[in-house]
């Protein structure tokens, strides 16, 4: 009976030993949970602290994406306003290059115009002095007569 009690006794005690190094083993995981949570309180009192500088600068950035969406409907409109204007400067120049070859045409034809009156003016200047020396011949002889 007394050897029972002993081995009850040591098994008893090898229990409680066991049950004393989970009870440690538990107060360890429970000490490193504890640090955990605290460690994650502190994160997360930084969020909260940060937040509203994330939401202020989430703000920012939604005023300069429409500011910008802003910008690129002005440059297209530009681009279409360049695009218009390069195109009137190309009939413009179009016109302008027509106007001079039309110029430049008139301005042969005047040229043989100004030769054929140059021309006509010196057959008529022939003629002139033809008809003048025939008068006079014809002067002389009805003079004569």
């Amino acid at each position: 009976q007394v050897k029972a009690l002993e081995n009850n006794g040591k098994e008893k005690y090898m229990l409680l030993s066991a049950a004393e190094a989970h009870s440690k083993d538990l107060d360890e995981k429970i000490s490193k949970l504890e640090r955990e949570k605290r460690a994650l309180e502190m994160e997360l009192q930084q969020v909260r602290i940060l937040q509203p500088q994330l939401d202020e600068l989430n703000a920012k950035l939604e005023g300069q994406e429409n500011e910008n969406k802003d910008l690129v409907k002005k440059l297209e409109s530009l681009e279409e306003s360049n695009t218009q204007l390069k195109n009137n400067l190309a009939e413009v120049v179009t016109s302008h290059t027509k106007s001079e070859e039309s110029a430049k045409d008139k301005e042969r034809e005047l040229g043989k115009l100004g030769k054929e009156l140059e021309t006509t003016r010196k057959e008529l200047s022939t003629q002139i002095k033809d008809l003048t020396e025939e008068r006079s011949s014809l002067k002389d002889s009805s003079d004569f007569v």
